[in-house]
């Protein structure tokens, strides 16, 4: 299964992608363990706090550039970022470095700040 960052690097520079069922790929992001709250499943990652710092701060990045051509993958993106985020609160440990780092990646995502995260950079 192609990513779905990958299908728009590829789309955007005039490839086509094909869908075969022939190809497996396994693929586990993290330490995820199915867990549920009020009837709903939650797949915590774990990631650590610098982990999610990248992922919030290069989430909203890819999804600024792509919102107008893909807006279907954003919206989905963002519903997925939610269910993550409510997994992290519900479940993992360091909480407030996690909460911390997930605000300082959209903090410089607004402030276009990009690249290694610099300690002390908050």
């Amino acid at each position: 299964m192609i990513t779905i960052l990958s299908k728009i690097s590829l789309v955007k520079i005039g490839f086509k992608v094909i869908k075969t069922g022939e190809a497996v790929i396994i693929h586990r992001p993290g330490n995820t363990v199915k867990k549920q709250f009020l009837s709903i499943n939650f797949y915590p990652s774990y990631h650590s706090p610098l982990r999610l710092y990248y992922r919030t701060r290069n989430r909203f990045y890819v999804d600024k550039i792509y919102k107008k051509k893909f807006p279907n993958y954003v919206r989905e993106d963002r519903k997925n970022m939610l269910f993550e985020l409510i997994g992290t609160f519900l479940y993992e440990k360091e909480l407030y470095q996690k909460i911390k780092m997930i605000l300082f990646g959209f903090i410089h995502f607004k402030r276009n700040i990009l690249g290694k995260y610099q300690i002390g950079g908050e």
